[in-house]
């Protein structure tokens, strides 16, 4: 697999997704990880959703971090959530 693929995953879901449609998002979060329904335009850009929606799961993911004790949520390819999820012990 080459560099750019094992760091950024797999292109986009060929599936097309409307604004007002609830997605799958899971979440990773060091106060307690979840999984939860977002709407296209709403909660999450069709864009970032064409761009970061897993093919093989259909689902975005995300990771929570903290700066300053405010949370900033960070949509990420599927394969650096796996990473992600590994280094904090889940």
């Amino acid at each position: 697999m080459g560099l750019f693929k094992s760091l950024f995953g797999k292109k986009a879901a060929a599936k097309n997704y409307d604004n007002g449609q609830d997605i799958s998002v899971d979440i990773l979060d060091p106060k307690g990880s979840y999984g939860t329904k977002w709407k296209v335009g709403e909660d999450v850009s069709k864009e970032v959703v064409d761009k970061l929606m897993d093919s093989t799961t259909n689902k975005l993911y995300a990771v929570i971090v903290y700066e300053e004790g405010k949370p900033k949520t960070n949509i990420i390819h599927h394969t650096q959530w796996l990473e992600v999820k590994a280094a904090m012990g889940e």
